[in-house]
């Protein structure tokens, strides 16, 4: 046998070579122009200013960029920030983060000696356009307190270990989302999905950035293998690894001694993976069998497919074991690997039998039915020299699945629009548009029309970067309005590209009293969206007139839009046919563009903020700053707690510290004008902390004028409705805004009294209080409400809007009078929904919300702020009290997405009768994970998954909690594709069952059931990169995982396939939850899954 120390060094020197694990190599052209480019753009020479020191960790930035270690500084200069220096600075990649080799000192900041020597702080707010906000933050620099003079941008670097939730050999993400490159790395390892990395990250004013990183541990072992299947096995019953680990192309099987590196990782059960793995050369006395698919002479049935069998029931299946050799044949064994599956042996191989020549002997195999889908094992047929390998496979199906057979084959028609669609040479004779008010100070709105070259780039699927560059570099104030721009018109693009695959051929229109009706086939699913206010341009088909007709969508039903065109054509039409183009009504696309330049004209400090300065309180509750520096290095601690300089009368008697906390920072307002967070996670209460904020803001500051926005109508009824229960806001002195295409019908009865009436918004500066979605107080920019008029803006759900979005409301920031602006969200749910790959993949689906916390600013930092949370409590409140969930439920995503923080205070003294429910395969613990290996179908047109198998499953757990006494609207189910949702739809209706809330996870965010029922469909990895392109599904966006499983309060239910969810980070960690704590039930689970298989047997 062999050693570990005579293995471990070829193991270190053969470490490049492994298959999987080489990092490749530079390769640069022979010519010296190509040489000449390469080092220009991975190496610089320049001039720049030091832009932040940390003394205790030893190193620095330049220009908010180029990180520095004091060792790299020229015969050991003392810096400063503000210093001018010459550095040498180089990257891998231009794609790389800068790190400075050489730094000398040119020219000593006297300014900034001269601030420090008189306890001065210098802000960086004194960049601002105009005069008077020039004189005005000059006086409040001189008379503010720095929490930390020697430090004004923030910059920090800090270690960090965390998992790898992506990683394609070239570059990945740990699972906070923060990106590294594998070159990073201080050793020759390429880390996969669920390896843990300990990683240095630069927090800086553009976000996070991985210096470097290697594997948290790293280890030389001897073991054996205790498992062994096609692409991966197991060591010692611990260790896990693929076949791409092994040095050579060898044949693995159970009880082969091996050599391995592992490093820490998160693979199903196991904590370690073996990245290199050899096997002994001195293993030859104990000569293994090879397993094989076929051997000359041995003729076995094939294929050993049950086909489909209902549920329910048991089949057998016979095999014969012809022996067509010449000589006699012995059968030792005939076994399946998986003892614990659905398949048997009856009749069969009890002990080695002799197969004589010509001769055969019959085996029967079983099938126990109990679980619907697809199962697969291996049938093991052990003769003296070799094991024969086969496959048995069945497909369980319930009768009840024949309702949901696809209607018909898909298949995904591409319409080609008829070239008069897109004749520009048409006169269109303009239609009637829907009602709107219209102000006397009203001001136009700027076109901002797309660039004819992004639009040619996008459909010619060229590179976007060539024709715009900024769209991959890091966002900063230079290049903001460029690129947010940018991605607001690639947004653009696509919804009017989505709008004209549904232009119609030949359609007839209907009268419908003062309307003219088209049907839309697709309406109904969201396909085409339509909206009131956008357009349909009737065009007569075969080019037989030069005009075309404009009609205005005014409502929009199940199948069907209203339209008004002019006078005359309403008065002519007699039933002709036109072809049909979808238009889109660009109104709102215009306000984000016109907020996005406002924004960066007037508020640079709030979307980019490097340095927080305490104010004067603008009431004074006694908190004191949490922290101070004192003689350059030490640090005090103050009181958190109130003093009795003021007493507040609580509107909720029932919140708990970290609310009152938040409200009472909110109502101090010391961080002005940076924005102020409450990060809530789910149950948490955000909401209910930012009224009680409004109500105490509106009540102790007198002068206040408040806006609150959100990202949705339902979502400002329910801020209004919460105000309005209060009993404390005079009916004169809150508005409700709604938008002029919002229909009178949807609104709550007990929000009419409030609503501001569509005739003017003229008078709205006599309100107090001012709910809004951000899309309509865009409207407020026409009427000059942007400039100076609200002091405090709230944002409630501010983690579900674009960026751009979240300006309209940054917009209103009173800056001359102080004014503050409170977000309150959860960057770890959804974020805004976009319908553009390219808008996503270049960064706006990262929210406003998002992109502060990941600063140096907000960002997270344990070190400093241990003890209250991990965040700075004057800029960050963390609510940590869940009342939502089950504890069970909870401790998941407390662990996997919020730092393990959460306290549940789910009331456990009542009645929980589902904790009970004998479908639980762990009683007393609330959540099932229900394996099916169904089939993903698609039908007709509809390029919607559905997966049958799932859908018959999730019925019969809902029809089991109705009969256990729970009603719909205690029910929500779950699906993130739309021909699901119909099917599972279908389905009830055929079994007479009353429907529940059935929807997508974007339909229940910021709601909750008693019981959750979660339909994953996918199954099959075909289309997952899809899926990821597009944003689809559960597997493209942890965050959606998220909010589905914390929709639940009692039950959580998931139908999933864990084949294909386990190759993803979040889910694979789900399933391990499900696993440990014996809550799973189903098909048969991967490998990683089942510990000490071979004791097992």
């Amino acid at each position: 046998m062999f050693t570990l120390l005579s293995k471990f060094a070829s193991l270190t020197l053969d470490w490049n070579s492994l298959s999987g694990h080489k990092v490749k190599e530079k390769v640069v052209t022979s010519t010296e122009k190509d040489i000449s480019q390469v080092i220009k753009l991975t190496k610089k020479n320049f001039h720049g200013k030091v832009t932040s020191i940390n003394s205790f960790e030893e190193y620095g930035v330049i220009d908010h960029d180029i990180f520095f270690p004091f060792s790299a500084v020229y015969a050991s200069q003392k810096l400063s920030v503000g210093d001018s220096v010459l550095f040498d600075a180089s990257r891998k990649e231009i794609f790389h983060g800068w790190i400075a080799s050489c730094v000398e000192l040119v020219n000593k900041d006297i300014t900034n000696i001269r601030s420090k020597g008189a306890n001065e702080k210098v802000s960086k707010h004194s960049a601002l356009k105009t005069a008077d906000k020039n004189s005005f933050m000059a006086n409040k620099n001189s008379n503010s307190e720095a929490t930390d003079s020697k430090n004004p941008t923030m910059d920090r670097v800090e270690a960090i270990e965390q998992i790898v939730s992506v990683c394609n050999g070239r570059y990945g993400k740990l699972k906070d989302g923060v990106e590294f490159f594998v070159e990073d790395g201080e050793v020759n390892f390429v880390p996969i999905t669920g390896d843990i990395l300990s990683a240095t990250v630069l927090y800086s004013e553009g976000g996070k950035k991985v210096m470097s990183w290697k594997p948290k541990e790293i280890k030389c072992i001897e073991g054996e293998i205790t498992a062994c299947e096609n692409d991966c096995g197991v060591i010692n019953d611990e260790i896990m690894f693929f076949r791409n680990s092994c040095r050579q192309k060898v044949n693995l099987y159970v009880g082969q001694k091996v050599s391995a590196m592992i490093a820490s990782s998160e693979q199903g059960l196991f904590k370690w993976r073996a990245f290199s793995l050899c096997t002994s050369d001195d293993d030859t006395d104990d000569v293994r069998k090879p397993y094989v698919s076929n051997r000359d002479g041995i003729y076995i049935t094939e294929p050993l497919n049950f086909c489909n069998i209902s549920l329910g029931k048991e089949n057998d299946l016979q095999i014969i074991v012809k022996n067509n050799t010449s000589t006699n044949l012995v059968l030792h064994a005939c076994y399946f690997q998986n003892k614990q599956g659905i398949f048997y042996i009856g009749k069969g191989v009890s002990s080695a039998q002799c197969i004589p020549d010509s001769r055969s002997v019959d085996i029967t195999i079983h099938c126990r039915t109990e679980a619907i889908g697809q199962h697969e094992d291996f049938l093991l047929f052990e003769f003296t020299d070799c094991i024969i390998k086969r496959s048995v496979t069945v497909t369980v199906v319930d009768p009840l699945q024949h309702i949901l057979k696809p209607t018909a084959p898909f298949s995904l028609i591409n319409k080609k629009r008829q070239n008069q669609l897109d004749n520009e040479n048409l006169l269109i004779i303009p239609g009637r548009r829907p009602y709107k008010p219209v102000s006397q100070f009203s001001n136009k709105l700027p076109p901002s029309l797309i660039p004819k070259p992004l639009l040619r780039a996008v459909q010619n699927r060229e590179d976007l970067t060539v024709v715009v560059p900024c769209l991959y570099k890091v966002l900063m104030m230079r290049n903001y309005v460029a690129k947010f721009s940018t991605l607001l018109h690639l947004e653009e693009i696509q919804v009017r590209f989505d709008m004209k695959k549904f232009d119609l051929s030949e359609a007839i229109l209907q009268r419908r009293g003062e309307f003219l009706s088209l049907e839309v086939e697709g309406l109904a699913e969201g396909r085409p969206s339509l909206i009131i206010g956008d357009k349909a341009i009737l065009v007569p088909p075969y080019q037989i007139s030069s005009f075309a007709f404009e009609g205005c969508i005014h409502e929009v039903h199940q199948n069907a839009v209203l339209l008004k065109f002019s006078d005359s054509f309403h008065k002519s039409y007699d039933g002709e046919s036109y072809d049909v183009r979808f238009e889109l009504n660009r109104t709102n696309f215009r306000r984000l563009h016109q907020c996005v330049h406002h924004v960066s004209e007037n508020h640079e400090y709030a979307i980019f903020p490097s340095r927080l300065i305490l104010e004067e309180p603008l009431v004074d509750l006694g908190l004191l700053p949490i922290q101070k520096r004192i003689n350059g290095s030490k640090r005090q601690k103050y009181q958190s707690k109130p003093s009795n300089k003021a007493i507040l009368q609580w509107k909720n008697t029932k919140l708990n510290w970290k609310q009152k906390e938040a409200v009472m920072r909110i109502l101090e307002c010391r961080c002005r004008p940076l924005p102020y967070i409450i990060f809530g996670p789910p149950g948490t209460g955000k909401t209910v902390t930012l009224v009680e904020a409004v109500l105490h803001v509106y009540e102790n500051i007198p002068e206040s004028r408040i806006i609150i926005c959100t990202p949705s109508n339902s979502a400002a009824d329910l801020v209004a409705q919460r105000i309005i229960e209060s009993d404390l806001i005079d009916i004169s002195e809150m508005v409700r805004l709604n938008s002029y295409q919002r229909s009178v019908d949807s609104i709550p009865e007990f929000i009419k009294p409030y609503c501001q009436d569509k005739d003017s918004m003229d008078h709205l500066t006599q309100y107090r209080i001012v709910i809004s979605t951000c899309s309509t107080a865009g409207s407020l920019y026409t009427i000059d409400l942007c400039h100076d008029f609200f002091t405090h803006v709230f944002i409630d759900e501010a983690g579900q809007l674009m960026e751009p979005e979240s300006d309209i409301a940054v917009g209103f920031i009173d800056s001359q009078t102080k004014g503050q602006v409170i977000m309150a969200g959860d960057p770890k749910q959804l974020g805004p929904v976009l319908r553009s790959s390219h808008a996503l993949t270049y960064g706006l689906q990262v929210s406003y919300l998002e992109r502060l916390m990941n600063t140096a600013l907000y960002a997270r930092n344990e070190r400093e702020y241990k003890e209250y949370g991990g965040y700075n409590p004057l800029l960050v409140t963390m609510l940590e009290e869940s009342y939502r969930s089950h504890p069970d439920i909870l401790r998941f995503p407390s662990d996997m997405f919020y730092y393990s923080q959460i306290v549940c205070r789910f009331p456990m003294d009542i009645n929980l009768e589902l904790v009970n429910w004998d479908e639980l395969p762990n009683k007393g613990f609330p959540v099932i994970f229900h394996g099916v290996k169904g089939e993903e179908l698609r039908e007709q047109n509809s390029p919607s998954w559905f997966n049958p198998a799932e859908v018959v499953q999730v019925a019969k757990y809902l029809q089991k909690l109705y009969g256990f006494g729970l009603s719909p609207n205690d029910v929500g189910i779950i699906a993130p594709y739309k021909k699901q949702v119909e099917k599972i739809r279908m389905l009830l209706t055929a079994l007479n069952l009353e429907f529940c809330k059935i929807g997508s996870v974007e339909e229940f965010q910021g709601q909750e059931r008693r019981a959750i029922i979660i339909s994953t469909v996918r199954s099959s990895d075909q289309y997952i990169s899809s899926d990821l392109l597009y944003n689809l599904g559960f597997m493209s966006n942890p965050k959606r995982l998220n909010v589905a499983i914390t929709r639940s309060q009692e039950l959580l239910i998931v139908v999933g396939n864990p084949h294909i969810l386990s190759k993803d980070l979040f889910w694979h960690s789900f399933v391990r939850y499900c696993v440990v704590n014996g809550c799973y039930t189903g098909c048969e689970l991967p490998l990683s899954f089942i510990q000490n298989k071979t004791n097992n047997e």
